[in-house]
Formats: C-alpha cells, structure tokens, sequence
C-alpha cells in the first residue's frame, strides 16, 4: 500500500513545473558550485571506469541524452579525442553547467544541444553509442524513451543506459520515507526490466552492470549512516573481488544495460 502511495503521489506534477525545479537546480549548482568538482563526485568516480569499459575505442560518433552536468559525455569526450560528441538535455540550466565544464577542460570535440528526448532534432541511425544516465527513470512514458534512443542507432550500434536500482537500499529508503518525490517522477529499475526495454527496442543484449552499493548511504541520510556506507563499501569492493563484482552489478545504487542495435 504504501509503494503503492508513492507512486500515485510521484505521478502527480506537471512536466512544467518539474522543469522550473530542475532549472533552480542547475542554476544553482551554476552559481555555487565549482566546474572542477563535478568529476570528483564518488557516483561519478566509481560509475566512470564501469561506463567507459562498454565504449568501443575505434572511433564513433555519440549522443547522450538528458546530460545534467555533462561529466560523463564530457569525460568520454577528453578520454576519446578522435571522436565525435552530442550532449543534449531538456534544460539550457543544465546545458550552461556541461558547457562550462567542457570549457574548464578545454574539449573541443563535443557540441551541445537543447532537446526533449521524444523529439530529438536527428535522422534515425545517426549515431555509433547512445548514451542515458539516470534519465529514463524520472519519465513515465519510459518505455518510448528507450525506444526512441535505440532507434538514433546505426546498425550494430551501441547503447549504454543507466537507472536508480530496485534492489538497492535506496528504493527501501523511499519507501520508508513515503514523501512526494520533489521531482515529479522517480522509477526504480530491475535488471530484467531492462533487458526487457533492450529486447522491446530491437537491441541484443551484450552486458549488465553497475557500481557503489552504498552511494545512498553516504549521500542522503545522516552523519551516523556515513560509517555504515565506508563499512559497506569497504566490504563490497572485497566482495566484487572474489564474485566477478556480483555485488555491484546486481545490488549497486545504479545498474546499467549495454544493448547493440540489430
């Protein structure tokens, strides 16, 4: 009942006024924050190798979709000089803040792009990678996103997308905390809903993934609960060492799936 609750009261705001808070936060992260701190988040720090294991390294052409700050498209970017980069999101907040952050590195190869995911401004096939961190989850017309980001896919083409996961303490965390999500709209994914999506939008499945178990306990609750996360942490990355990181990609705060384009 109470998931239940939750998920009629995340429902409830329009797209617009989600939008405006989006736009305060970036705004904001704008103004106080400094460029040079958005690639040190530990999200960040871990989800980065994981990520960037899946990108081929001949050279390709990429779109990421919904960016936020920018940090992974940018990183793969500098990391990936010879090819050729997309960042698009819904908000020019969000876009100013990658912007800023693609300037602070001085990467050149990487042009930017205000756009909704269901109207994105390219030719079907355009594009060698697709790439979506934590996106899909904040819209309920999920499937079609994914659908739409296979289909800027050239054939055998790669995509690359990322979700809060289902299994993880976080999804427990909301459920205990029962409040309206401030965002509108929060989904929390399975591995097999994933594949699901992939197999749905005409995509094979190559891998599943994801990285820090114990992000939502050192980011959003308490000073206490930031010694469980190091113990938990700590405990994880010795696990993951003698399992093949079972731990991570089954019960980390993000999972991803790596699809390619049949």
């Amino acid at each position: 009942m109470l998931l239940l609750l939750m998920t009629e009261m995340e429902n409830t705001k329009p797209q617009k006024s989600i939008n405006t808070i989006w736009s305060n936060v970036w705004d904001k992260q704008a103004r106080l924050s400094k460029v040079d701190k958005i690639l040190k988040n530990q999200l960040f720090v871990r989800g980065y190798p994981i990520i960037k294991k899946y990108v081929p390294s001949k050279k390709f052409s990429f779109l990421d979709i919904g960016t936020g700050t920018g940090r992974y498209g940018i990183a793969l970017a500098r990391d990936f000089p010879e090819s050729k980069f997309v960042l698009t999101d819904i908000l020019e907040e969000s876009l100013a803040v990658a912007k800023g952050l693609a300037a602070h590195l001085n990467i050149a190869n990487v042009e930017f792009k205000q756009a909704d995911v269901f109207n994105l401004p390219f030719q079907d096939g355009q594009f060698d990678i697709v790439f979506s961190d934590a996106t899909i989850q904040h819209l309920k017309d999920y499937r079609r996103a994914f659908a739409v980001m296979a289909q800027m896919l050239r054939k055998n083409g790669i995509l690359i997308v990322s979700v809060n996961n289902y299994w993880n303490p976080h999804k427990l965390f909301k459920m205990i905390k029962g409040k309206n999500y401030e965002y509108g709209f929060e989904k929390s994914f399975k591995i097999k809903e994933l594949k699901d999506l992939a197999k749905a939008s005409n995509c094979k499945v190559l891998a599943t993934d994801g990285f820090f178990v114990a992000y939502c306990l050192s980011r959003y609750h308490p000073k206490f609960m930031k010694f469980a996360a190091k113990i938990l942490d700590v405990s994880v990355r010795l696990l993951d060492s003698i399992s093949n990181r079972y731990i991570s990609k089954h019960f980390g705060f993000e999972i991803l799936v790596v699809a390619q384009k049949i």
